[in-house]
């Protein structure tokens, strides 16, 4: 009789568990079909963020691996930035890659590289029913050790827009030779 009632608890365990998670992914489902219930583009302001569709999925789902700092700007000090809009679809791919802002080319280029290697393929499928517009802003930063690269010293200076940033730092290295 007691590995009867332990089985009907496991059951019910699992049963609440699975409940649970239909629940959570019904819930970000009529989230996203809420936002997205009209045809006319997303205004400025509402943009999505790769930060925001992780954190309402699973925050440790999408892996989102920081662009290389390009060398040769490394070398010469560059500190600029990029905002990119893309598109992420149903599928789970990345559409529709467009520079919104950019202070130089090989910096949107390691942006853009980027993007489609930050595990969307790990979302479970049918969160995302429509296309959703996200947009993220790229700081590439080298450190100098006065506190350059902070949030803040990094917004204060910045062209580029968006609330979703990434921030890339480098740091610059000396060679000795003897």
């Amino acid at each position: 009789m007691s590995s009867l009632k332990a089985t009907i608890n496991k059951d019910v365990d699992k049963n609440k568990e699975v409940i649970m998670r239909y629940l959570t992914v019904g819930c970000f489902v009529l989230a996203l079909t809420a936002c997205q219930s009209t045809q006319v583009p997303p205004q400025e302001g509402t943009k999505n963020s790769a930060k925001q569709v992780a954190s309402e999925e699973k925050s440790d789902v999408i892996n989102r691996i920081t662009p290389l700092y390009p060398v040769a700007a490394a070398k010469a000090g560059e500190m600029r930035c990029a905002t990119i809009d893309y598109v992420i679809t149903p599928s789970l791919e990345i559409e529709k890659m467009t520079v919104i802002d950019a202070t130089a080319k090989h910096f949107v280029q390691e942006a853009m590289n980027v993007i489609p290697k930050w595990g969307w393929s790990n979302l479970d499928e049918g969160v995302i029913t429509g296309p959703l517009l996200m947009r993220t802003r790229f700081e590439f930063c080298l450190k100098n050790g006065e506190g350059n690269c902070t949030e803040e010293a990094v917004n204060k200076r910045t062209s580029c827009r968006g609330d979703d940033t990434m921030f890339v730092v480098g740091s610059r290295v000396k060679r000795y030779s003897f």
